[in-house]
C-alpha cells in the first residue's frame, strides 16, 4: 500500500507574521481617504474581509464600487510593502525543506488574495516547494 502525506500551511501566524504590514497598508489607505484607523480597530478586525472592515469607518454614502477600489488599493500597498519587509517565521523554511525532502505534498490555505500569496511565496523564495 502506497502512503502519501500532505501538509497545508496557513499564511498568517504560520508562514509569516504580516500583521504590522497589514496595519501599515490600512493606515496608508485611511490617511489617503481621510478616515481614522486606529491600532485598536485594526486588532479587532485583523483577518476579516476588507469591505466590512472599511464599511464601518467610512461614510454610509460610499458606493460598493468605491469600497472595492479602496480595498484593492490597500492590497496594492500591502504587496508593495511585503517586497521589502517580509521574513518567514522562525523555523518555517527548514521545516518546509525537510517535509519536501521526505516527499510530503505541500499547500497553502489562506483567506487572503491569491496575488498576495503568490508574491509572498516568491519573496520568501519558497514557491517551488508547494504543489
Amino acid at each position: 500500500m502506497y502512503e502519501q502525506y500532505a501538509v497545508i500551511f496557513d499564511v498568517d501566524g504560520v508562514l509569516i507574521d504580516s500583521g504590522q504590514i497589514h496595519y501599515e497598508s490600512w493606515k496608508k489607505l485611511a490617511n489617503e481617504i481621510g478616515v481614522a484607523f486606529s491600532k485598536q480597530y485594526f486588532e479587532k478586525t485583523f483577518g476579516k474581509q476588507g469591505i466590512p472592515t472599511l464599511k464601518k469607518i467610512v461614510s454610509k454614502n460610499v458606493s460598493d464600487k468605491q469600497l472595492h477600489e479602496w480595498v484593492e488599493l490597500k492590497e496594492v500597498y500591502y504587496r508593495e510593502m511585503i517586497k521589502d519587509n517580509l521574513t518567514a517565521l522562525s523555523g518555517v523554511i527548514p521545516l518546509i525543506k525537510e517535509l519536501k525532502e521526505n516527499s510530503f505534498k505541500l499547500a497553502v490555505a489562506t483567506s487572503g488574495p491569491p496575488k498576495n500569496t503568490t508574491l509572498l511565496l516568491k519573496t520568501l523564495n519558497i514557491n517551488h516547494f508547494f504543489d
